[in-house]
């Protein structure tokens, strides 16, 4: 009987530690998820105040809605890139 003792000694040790493991694995993807939804929500933001700049003057002509889209989106720390009536907004990046 005390064989079979001798044998289990280690054992929680190796659970503890692939706890851990499995534990600091759970904490990453949920900080690396939240960091997502959030920047979702703030790219959400500045589309939905880069349209309402655009559309508030649209009367003024499209390249002018167009100019105030982009204004509006520079000022909230994106850019817009592209031509015509496809205009995409990326975020700024330091080089």
């Amino acid at each position: 009987m005390d064989g079979c003792k001798l044998n289990e000694k280690g054992q929680a040790l190796i659970f503890i530690a692939l706890a851990f493991v499995v534990l600091g694995l759970f904490m990453g993807m949920s900080i690396d998820l939240g960091r997502g939804y959030l920047l979702r929500a703030r790219l959400s933001r500045v589309i939905d105040a880069a349209s309402l700049a655009g559309a508030r003057n649209l009367g003024q002509g499209f390249n002018e809605a167009r100019k105030a889209a982009c204004d509006s989106a520079k000022i909230n720390g994106f850019n817009c890139v592209g031509n015509g009536g496809i205009v995409n907004v990326v975020p700024v990046t330091l080089a």
